[in-house]
């Protein structure tokens, strides 16, 4: 999964990150509780997360590559 994301400041990339993961994973297991059953850990999402700054001057290049991905052909099927 990739994301844009645009941090105000006071806000670290770790808080944001735990509360996305933490709200996605609540929200999956309450609209799919059967996918706890077959899951090995309790964790959702993997721990780490990979981060890149992105210039002001490449916001709308990285913002396009992103919209753009779902029409892609997919590299690991």
């Amino acid at each position: 999964m990739h994301l844009l994301v645009e941090l105000q400041a006071g806000q670290s990339l770790s808080s944001v990150m735990h509360q996305l993961k933490g709200a996605t994973a609540r929200g999956i297991r309450l609209k799919y509780a059967e996918l706890g059953l077959d899951m090995e850990s309790n964790s959702l999402w993997q721990k780490s997360y990979g981060a890149r700054p992105v210039p002001p001057d490449q916001v709308e290049t990285v913002r396009n590559y992103l919209l753009t991905q779902s029409g892609r052909p997919l590299r690991h099927e």
